[in-house]
């Protein structure tokens, strides 16, 4: 790649390592206690607290500091179980998202549903479940992070004995979804800095990963078709493909006749990128595209925005 083109990467991964690093603050309701002491219920909320935080994608309010402003304002938590309420108080504590939910246990069952609401406009962001088969202890020391990791939406690997529950929004490891994302973006090729547009077709899940049929373009000088590979990590994102890339270059001939040219040939795409869900199935996601050509002035890169859905469980 051209001396060149390091400046704007460096500009682009800049960008992009900001979107990353951003957090969501979040509050949690002390879960409901059904079957279970107040007491218990209250030690599992705290190590749930404790748990989100360790994702490195929340920001957890304080309990203390938030029964100090709820004090405050003469407010009572006490049956606050609605999305309307939640919003209330999410919006008391200047907290964007709220978490709610609740500890029951049947029979030998210990089960946790929490529910994640916008503080904003009261939607449900994410719901997740974890069902557990034994002590309560092994409750809150293995089964409170495999549930806290599930609604950040992080791969989990379920305490035993336990039956994790399937969380909304994300496909069991026998399902999978049809994915649709077309983009724009900026792109840097040999020849100079354009618009870049193209998609991305794929299938797969949050579980095993996704594969794709990519299209990339820079204007009209510089196409790449590939096929990529995404594992199911999110919100961070990272792909990697191998296919068609070609570039536009400065000809030999320049300075004399003003000429360029262009080369072509097989390449490989390294993509990072974040994930920012707009609800179940809309799904927005900044990303940076390089494309690293084994032939000689064929690699280009992108700063681009794709943006598309994904359909519910397929097969």
């Amino acid at each position: 790649m051209n001396h060149h083109k390091l400046l704007p990467i460096a500009f682009s991964l800049a960008i992009l390592t900001s979107l990353i690093g951003a957090q969501t603050n979040v509050a949690i309701i002390p879960l409901d206690a059904k079957g279970v002491s107040d007491i218990e219920a209250s030690v599992l909320t705290d190590r749930l607290a404790f748990e989100l935080f360790k994702t490195g994608l929340f920001t957890v309010l304080e309990r203390g500091k938030m029964e100090e402003i709820l004090t405050e304002q003469n407010f009572q938590l006490t049956g606050c179980v609605t999305e309307e309420c939640l919003v209330e108080v999410g919006q008391l504590l200047g907290v964007e998202q709220m978490m709610a939910g609740s500890v029951s246990k049947i029979g030998n069952t210990y089960s946790v549903i929490l529910r994640l609401i916008d503080a904003e406009s009261g939607a449900i962001v994410q719901v997740a479940g974890y069902d557990h088969q034994g002590t309560i202890d092994q409750l809150l020391s293995q089964g409170m992070s495999v549930v806290a990791r599930s609604i950040a939406g992080q791969p989990v690997v379920p305490a035993a004995p336990a039956i994790p529950l399937a969380r909304k929004g994300a496909a069991s490891s026998a399902q999978g979804h049809l994915y649709v994302f077309p983009r724009l973006g900026v792109g840097f090729y040999g020849f100079g800095t354009n618009l870049s547009w193209g998609g991305q077709v794929g299938y797969g899940n949050e579980s095993w990963g996704k594969v794709f049929i990519d299209f990339l373009g820079i204007e009209d000088v510089s196409l790449n078709v590939l096929a990529l590979y995404e594992p199911g990590f999110r919100p961070l994102y990272w792909q990697l493909g191998i296919g068609y890339v070609s570039d536009s270059y400065h000809g030999t001939l320049w300075e004399q006749e003003g000429s360029w040219d262009n080369a072509e040939g097989l390449g490989v795409r390294i993509g990072l990128g974040y994930n920012y869900a707009l609800g179940e199935f809309i799904l927005i996601r900044p990303a940076l595209e390089l494309n690293l050509g084994f032939k000689e002035h064929t690699s280009n890169f992108a700063l681009n925005l794709n943006f598309g859905f994904k359909t519910p469980n397929l097969w």
